[in-house]
């Protein structure tokens, strides 16, 4: 799981996500403990990415996008989430390992 740049990414303050959100189809608003269940326990195997900066967890708008656009491919069959996770994860750690010289 990439970090967020939050030096590049436009940052929205966690708790004030539902307001960057459609509405369900009821006209509702989504409740802010869908997003915190994004985050932690993820939607179809993908979770969504934040960052705690300063004493507040933030998500960006290039976060949320992500994270639908992985979800929708899931749900569509076009990949396996799970697969392509653990390999961008492994990816990751090598690169992390590499950097810090083992």
């Amino acid at each position: 799981m990439s970090a967020i740049d939050i030096t590049k990414e436009k940052l929205i303050l966690f708790s004030q996500l539902p307001n960057h959100l459609p509405p369900q189809p009821s006209g509702k608003k989504i409740h802010l403990s869908a997003c915190y269940r994004w985050k932690n326990q993820g939607l179809v195997g993908i979770r969504l990415r934040t960052v705690f900066v300063s004493g507040n967890r933030y998500t960006s708008a290039e976060a949320v996008n992500k994270f639908w656009a992985e979800v929708t491919a899931a749900k569509d069959g076009r990949r396996s989430a799970g697969i392509k996770r653990v390999s961008r994860a492994k990816a990751e750690a090598d690169s992390d390992l590499d950097q810090a010289g083992w």
